[in-house]
């Protein structure tokens, strides 16, 4: 659990850095092409939070179907598998995120669960499993 709630924080970090990158690349365009009229664009709360979630939907996505881990799960030594012992599939691992991030208290779960598995887990057949190779999983994920 503390290993997959650090690796989800990292994770988090990385999206939230992203974005301000992402502001500061549209100010720096903005400031480019009228520089006479420059202010730093306001955004409101609700759309910086529903950009923040879908950037963070989509990393998890990417990071997870491709490489079987997001940058948060590479420095805790984490990978996700699923059913087969492979990364999971584009649409599994689409799933997988939307379920992390819309319902992130599911990460409890691996409290009570004998498999310790999240409830993104247990609907879409993965696991997390400990691996700091870069190569295939060792093994399911216990006691953390």
């Amino acid at each position: 659990m503390v290993t997959r709630a650090v690796a989800a924080a990292l994770d988090l970090v990385v999206i939230v850095l992203a974005g301000v990158g992402c502001y500061l690349v549209i100010s720096g365009i903005s400031f480019v092409f009228r520089p006479w009229k420059f202010h730093f664009p306001t955004v409101a709360f609700l759309m910086g939070l529903t950009c923040t979630l879908l950037l963070l939907i989509l990393y998890l996505t990417v990071t997870w179907s491709w490489f079987g881990r997001s940058y948060g799960a590479r420095v805790m030594g984490l990978r996700v598998i699923d059913s087969r012992g492979r990364s999971p599939r584009l649409l599994n691992a689409l799933t997988r995120a939307v379920l992390s991030v819309v319902l992130p208290v599911g990460l409890f779960w691996c409290l009570v669960s004998r498999d310790r598995c999240s409830l993104p887990d247990v609907i879409c057949r993965t696991s997390v499993v400990y691996d700091w190779s870069s190569g295939s999983a060792s093994g399911p994920l216990t006691g953390t």
